[in-house]
C-alpha cells in the first residue's frame, strides 16, 4: 500500500560496503548511505518474483536465503513470499557440518546466494545444494539467474494468496548446543 500511495518514500537505507571500510579505516568519514524507495523495493521484488516463477519457483516451495543482511536480502525475501514460497534463513553462524541436516529437514527446491556463499556451503559434509541456484553479486560460475539482473526487469506475477496456516518463513538457530533448531 506504501508502494502506491507514497512510492519515493524511502524504505531501506543502507551502508555500502566500500563506505564501511572507509569509515573502518577512519571513524571521522562521513557515512554516505545509499536509499531505496518503496516503488523501487515493490518494483524489484514484482521483478525478482516473476523472474523466480519463471525458474519453477512456487507456492510452498522453500528457498535458502544465504545473502548479507542487503537490499538483495529484502528483494529476495520478498519475491519468494510473494509467490506464496517460504524463505528459509540459516545462522551464518552454523557449523558447516549442520548445514546438511537443515537442508534435509526443509527440502529446498533453490537458493539464492552470493557466490563466496556456494564455495563455503559447496564444502560442507552431506549437503546436497538444491536444484535452482541462483547468485547475488559478481560471479564467475554458470548460476541458473542472478537475482539482481531479474529484480532490474518490469516482468510481474501476481500476489500468490496464502492462508493462515502457511508457513512463511523458517529460521534455525546455529546448533551451538547440538543440532540447529528451525
Amino acid at each position: 500500500r506504501v508502494a502506491e500511495s507514497a512510492p519515493e518514500r524511502v524504505a531501506l537505507h543502507w551502508l555500502p560496503a566500500e563506505q564501511k571500510a572507509a569509515w573502518l579505516a577512519d571513524q571521522d568519514t562521513a557515512l554516505a548511505h545509499e536509499a531505496m524507495s518503496y516503488g523501487e523495493l515493490a518494483c524489484a521484488v514484482r521483478s525478482a518474483a516473476s523472474g523466480l516463477a519463471q525458474l519453477g519457483i512456487g507456492k510452498g516451495d522453500r528457498v535458502f536465503l544465504f545473502v548479507p543482511m542487503s537490499p538483495a536480502l529484502y528483494i529476495a525475501m520478498f519475491a519468494v513470499q510473494r509467490l506464496g514460497g517460504v524463505a528459509v534463513f540459516i545462522e551464518s553462524w552454523a557449523r558447516p557440518e549442520n548445514l546438511g541436516r537443515c537442508a534435509r529437514l526443509v527440502e529446498a527446491k533453490a537458493i539464492v546466494a552470493p557466490e563466496k556463499a556456494y564455495q563455503f556451503v559447496g564444502s560442507a559434509p552431506g549437503l546436497e545444494l538444491p536444484p535452482i541456484r541462483l547468485v547475488v553479486g559478481p560471479h564467475t560460475a554458470a548460476y541458473d539467474g542472478d537475482l539482481l539482473a531479474l529484480a532490474k526487469g518490469r516482468a510481474t506475477v501476481p500476489i500468490c494468496p496464502v492462508e493462515r496456516e502457511d508457513t512463511a518463513l523458517i529460521t534455525f538457530t546455529t546448533g551451538s548446543s547440538g543440532v540447529p533448531k528451525g
